[in-house]
């Protein structure tokens, strides 16, 4: 079944569909939903509920511009964020800092983590540097992008993303450190 049959069905309100593109999609948007709820599986599931709810609601909208799966991720992180933005009592996140982009390589030792490890350690980022290191490096929205989703300056999104990876590199680095220290050695 082709997505374009998908879409004229759940245009069409046809429960059918509507099972078939949660059935299809719903795996990856609760990835997406994890990683935005900071991995608490209550929420995610909330979010993914009413992501769904939104797309069903709103997919006549969808023009066929880009991919129907990105247009669908948009709606998920954007009822993630302003979600957040709700429980927290947050208007935006606001960090004017210097500007440009600083070139960091991260440890060695992310050679060594599995996918779980390196998303355990970005989920200790705060909340700001988090969402702007997912939408960025994650999902791959532009700054200017990242700026109109959560209503900052790009600029602003440039410097978070700039102090999350620095903040990233110490975390990483002292998790080596730390796991070399209880490793044993295999010259021993």
């Amino acid at each position: 079944m082709t997505e374009a049959n998908i879409i004229q069905g759940c245009i069409n309100e046809d429960p059918y569909y509507q099972k078939i593109l949660f059935e299809r999609y719903s795996g990856r948007m609760m990835t997406l939903c994890l990683r935005y709820s900071n991995f608490q599986k209550q929420d995610a599931e909330d979010i993914l509920q009413e992501g769904f709810i939104r797309i069903y609601d709103k997919i006549a909208l969808y023009r066929d511009f880009g991919s129907f799966e990105g247009w669908m991720k948009r709606i998920f992180i954007n009822i993630a964020i302003r979600r957040n933005q709700n429980l927290k009592k947050k208007a935006s996140i606001s960090l004017t800092l210097e500007e440009g982009r600083n070139s960091i390589q991260l440890p060695h030792a992310i050679e060594n983590l599995s996918a779980e490890q390196i998303l355990a350690i970005i989920e200790n980022l705060p909340e700001g540097y988090r969402i702007v290191f997912n939408l960025y490096e994650i999902d791959g929205y532009s700054h200017a992008e990242i700026a109109q989703i959560l209503g900052i300056k790009a600029a602003t999104s440039r410097s978070q993303l700039t102090k999350a990876k620095i903040l990233l590199k110490k975390m990483l680095t002292a998790y080596h450190t730390d796991f070399n220290l209880h490793t044993p050695s295999l010259n021993n």
